[in-house]
């Protein structure tokens, strides 16, 4: 059952009150609320934890997601997050499979570092129905800077340029975006991978420097 409750998260303990009266309703959705509300307002990861898995234990796969998140990010249980994180992107979702690439890859200084699985979900992530431009970004930044691979510009180019594409078709305001765009225009300016063209460059950074205004 999924649940159309909404309510001032600033106010935890009349969210936490209605909340508690869905999940009592059975509004499966209101498991994975509460657990999200534990996870990210109040810090109580047990209980977060605790309702989360009842989320997950009811067919809520969005919870796989979240279970997986709040163990890579807040808990540090990495094998956790690595059960549920690949849980998750088993529903083929592109960004969850650019996430297991990060956690793979030791965004965030995570232990987990193995190279050669991070570029295994982060292709995975570009090659569903629907790419991720983060998970394009993120394997073209190994390329751009040698991390676990032999250096490559023009991969990376072409990499960054197909992420670039995918922001723009997405609307996406992602605050990557004008990194992505940074990174095309640096790429033009000292001509890594592409032939150097400082007027493109300056087009690239003037976009960028615009995305970063609007937010």
């Amino acid at each position: 059952m999924g649940s159309h409750y909404q309510y001032d998260l600033n106010n935890y303990e009349l969210a936490e009150e209605w909340y508690l009266k869905a999940a009592e309703a059975g509004e499966t959705q209101a498991y994975r609320n509460l657990g999200m509300m534990h996870m990210y307002y109040t810090h109580e990861y047990e209980k977060a934890e605790e309702w989360l898995l009842k989320a997950a234990e009811a067919g809520e796969t969005q919870a796989y997601r979240n279970l997986g998140m709040m163990h890579m990010y807040y808990t540090h249980e990495y094998e956790k997050a690595e059960e549920w994180l690949l849980k998750a992107a088993e529903t083929g979702d592109a960004f969850l499979c650019a996430v297991v690439g990060d956690f793979y890859n030791g965004v965030g200084g995570m232990a987990m570092l193995d190279t050669e699985k991070a570029i295994e979900w982060y292709t995975k992530s570009i090659e569903t129905d629907e790419p991720s431009p983060y998970g394009t970004f993120q394997l073209g930044q190994l390329y751009y800077f040698g991390n676990g691979v032999d250096k490559d510009y023009e991969r990376a180019f072409e990499l960054f340029s197909r992420a670039a594409e995918l922001y723009e078709a997405s609307s996406n305001n992602d605050v990557m975006y004008p990194e992505v765009l940074k990174l095309i225009g640096e790429m033009y300016q000292a001509g890594k991978g592409v032939e150097k063209d400082l007027e493109k460059a300056q087009e690239y950074y003037d976009r960028a420097e615009e995305l970063e205004n609007s937010y």
